[in-house]
């Protein structure tokens, strides 16, 4: 089942993309991944891991049926964090 985002979902899943930008950390999604035979297609998201936040070669990922889905998949993690890592004042 490829689920079907609401406009109250999709608002939070900016919301939490536009707080981990703005601290400096990236994701993207992985274009490239083409499945094997007989495989599911799944979409991957590649985030940044804030202890290493200055090495992408050690990105976290989460996949999804689509590419909103991976988006959530990544975006619960990041909220979590993005609590367990607040920003310095």
């Amino acid at each position: 089942m490829i689920p079907i985002p609401t406009p109250a979902q999709a608002v939070h899943v900016l919301e939490i993309l536009e707080r981990w930008t703005k601290r400096g950390w990236r994701y993207e999604v992985d274009p490239k991944f083409f499945p094997a035979p007989g495989e599911a297609f799944v979409v991957w998201v590649h985030y940044t891991d804030p202890d290493n936040f200055w090495d992408w070669n050690l990105a976290l990922r989460a996949r999804g049926v689509n590419h909103f889905d991976a988006l959530c998949q990544a975006t619960t993690v990041m909220q979590v964090l993005l609590e367990e890592h607040p920003e310095n004042t």
